[in-house]
């Protein structure tokens, strides 16, 4: 399972501690965001997988008209984070497959 980074801001963190604190799928990504709040350091890489991101995104609250630039921006950045895993991902598949 490939893994990459996303960077996160203490308020977003939290945010995200928040978000899936209850989902029963962030059960890996729990500990690592646990030890990045006790680390209080102004931002912090967190390892994640593309799975550990979409339930990121899954338990962020819907879009909204006005909503929470920082919700907002949490939001951009896990997607932007999943979509470079992904195509990382992709572009390892492709070199790996042999061609006949």
């Amino acid at each position: 399972m490939e893994r990459g980074l996303i960077n996160l801001t203490a308020a977003e963190l939290k945010q995200v501690l928040q978000a899936v604190s209850q989902h029963p799928q962030a059960k890996h990504l729990l500990p690592k965001l646990q030890t990045a709040i006790q680390q209080n350091q102004a931002t912090s890489d967190i390892q994640v997988s593309a799975e550990e991101l979409e339930v990121l995104l899954d338990n962020l609250p819907t879009p909204q008209e006005q909503e929470d630039q920082l919700v907002a921006n949490l939001r951009t950045k896990t997607q932007q984070a999943l979509t470079q895993l992904r195509v990382s991902n992709q572009t390892a598949a492709n070199q790996s497959t042999p061609q006949l």
